[in-house]
């Protein structure tokens, strides 16, 4: 795929959530981590954020989510899907 696509990013959200739902997390982390410096309109770097962790989580990397999960509440204190994860 052409780097300097414009929608290029918008194309790896989607299978990463997919991914994530079908237990293939390394694949599901590799389309979040491509896309998290400059995530697709309307989604921000934070939920990108909270998907890395949510797949860490799945991995049972725990300490790797709760430091995901920390990065992201640094950036939105009130983040809810985030306080959840923790709760």
């Amino acid at each position: 795929m052409d780097k300097d696509f414009d929608k290029a990013d918008e194309i790896f959200f989607r299978p990463g959530i997919v991914y994530k739902q079908q237990q293939k997390y390394e694949e599901a982390l590799k389309c979040f981590e491509r896309i998290h410096r400059n995530p697709p309109v309307p989604l921000t770097n934070i939920d990108i954020w909270f998907q890395i962790g949510h797949v860490y989580e799945q991995m049972k990397n725990y300490t790797t989510a709760n430091d995901t999960h920390e990065r992201v509440l640094k950036d939105s204190l009130n983040h809810v899907k985030v306080l959840q994860q923790l709760g």
